[in-house]
């Protein structure tokens, strides 16, 4: 649909955009952040010239490029981008829409994630995508949370399961004894002992 859209079309037409923003989401969600990033830069790009900056759906571009950032753990680039347009809504729709509202409450998030104490932050962003199924973000923030601290028995158990959600047994398995030789005979090391 994108190639025949962009062929018959161009490429800042506002149907060949959308279908363009649609591909970019679905990317994301499949873990392919990195070329879903740059379609989304082209998107917005191709949406502030044809509808303007201040267009919903230029602004619903942003808002996706920023939670698609924030998924690489890239916190400072993401709430750069989504204060522009909470900046946006509160002029055009007032601070006490729902939009706005829920922008200003993701923008918070990400503020704090990017700023405060990281490791606990950073767990939480992973338990929430994980309860959202993004199981390839989610080891990417349990990731980010073992090397942040590693000697917490949370994360390394978190990114077993992970590991184990995605079919990745032989990690899993490994990071199971990892956790074993470290806490042994403790509660965490008793977990791990289950798990194998």
């Amino acid at each position: 649909a994108m190639s025949i859209a962009q062929k018959e079309l161009g490429l800042t037409d506002p149907y060949t955009l959308a279908v363009r923003h649609d591909l970019a989401r679905s990317l994301n969600e499949q873990g392919h952040s990195t070329e879903a990033e740059g379609l989304y830069r082209s998107v917005i790009e191709g949406r502030f010239r044809v509808l303007g900056p201040r267009d919903p759906k230029t602004l619903a571009s942003m808002e996706y490029l920023g939670h698609c950032l924030a998924d690489q753990l890239r916190f400072n680039e993401a709430t750069v981008l989504l204060n522009q347009v909470y900046q946006v809504q509160v002029e055009d729709l007032g601070p006490k829409h729902s939009k706005t509202f829920e922008s200003k409450l993701v923008l918070g998030l990400y503020e704090e994630l990017a700023t405060k104490p990281r490791a606990e932050n950073v767990f939480k962003r992973g338990v929430a995508l994980a309860r959202k199924g993004a199981w390839k973000f989610a080891a990417d923030h349990f990731e980010e949370f073992v090397r942040l601290k590693p000697a917490d028995p949370q994360g390394w158990e978190a990114v077993a399961l992970v590991d184990l959600t995605l079919g990745n047994t032989n990690s899993f398995q490994n990071r199971c004894r990892e956790l074993l030789a470290q806490y042994g005979e403790t509660d965490d090391g008793n977990v791990a002992r289950r798990l194998l």
